[in-house]
């Protein structure tokens, strides 16, 4: 069974969410595009208050596409401002990366519960359509959410590795890997793009270096391959699953 970490569902959760989409996309038109801390400061604290009430499954989604866009347009933003940072980074800067990790955070919330709602259901058959693309587009937020970490140089989240290692077993047992969605690359795909930006030692990058990485793996990731088993004559790094860590060198 698929096991990801959520907020518990609280139907007296005492602060407001927007949940009418034509209400939703009239606020979100009205954001402050001008000042993209502000900007992320209103989504996190929308979709935090969102995350945590109970929602019917559709409802969820349809809100969840129109928060996707501008959730990538304010995070491309608030790096565009990291980028300017000094080494080490000052009070603001410090903000922004946080504001910059916690809106990755929310936005996978959202796609973690519509999931886990699909994989736990009791009764009748999964949408197949639905559950495919919630699959690429959680993968995805996994992946910028590591990103994000990178980027503003902390800690993985924790348990971030264990859900992304979880996330291509299920994708792998309900034959999703390579499902993209309209936007957003097929979870093996993506999978593969964090394993091989981990690979790249972030840490001892640049954040421009961190974000040409990033740029060549979208074209390149694609040619790499995962094996149970090390192939001869091919060099290859060693993945452990079954714990909350990122890949390492291979020395066999």
């Amino acid at each position: 069974m698929l096991t990801l970490s959520v907020p518990s569902l609280d139907p007296a959760f005492p602060h407001p969410a927007e949940t009418r989409p034509k209400a939703l996309s009239a606020w979100l038109a009205r954001l402050p595009y001008a000042s993209p801390m502000e900007t992320a400061q209103q989504l996190v604290t929308a979709l935090y208050a969102l995350n945590r009430r109970p929602l019917d499954e559709t409802v969820r989604a349809t809100l969840l596409a129109l928060y996707r866009p501008v959730v990538a347009r304010v995070g491309a933003s608030l790096e565009t401002l990291l980028a300017e940072s000094g080494v080490p980074p000052h009070a603001q800067q410090r903000q922004i990366g946080a504001l910059l990790r916690e809106l990755h955070i929310e936005h996978s919330i959202g796609y973690k519960h519509l999931l886990l709602a699909q994989t736990q259901r009791r009764f009748g058959i999964l949408h197949a359509r639905l559950t495919s693309d919630i699959t690429a587009r959680l993968m995805a937020a996994l992946r910028d959410l590591q990103i994000a970490c990178q980027l503003t140089r902390t800690l993985l989240i924790p348990g971030l590795w264990q859900e992304l290692h979880a996330l291509h077993a299920y994708a792998q047992s309900a034959n999703l890997t390579d499902s993209a969605a309209d936007d957003v690359p097929a979870p093996g795909l993506a999978y593969r793009q964090a394993l091989l930006m981990a690979l790249a030692d972030p840490p001892h990058m640049s954040h421009a270096e961190i974000v040409h990485t990033r740029r060549y793996l979208d074209p390149f990731a694609a040619l790499t391959q995962l094996a149970r088993a090390p192939v001869p004559t091919h060099r290859g790094f060693a993945i452990r699953t079954d714990d909350d860590a990122a890949p390492s060198l291979h020395t066999d």
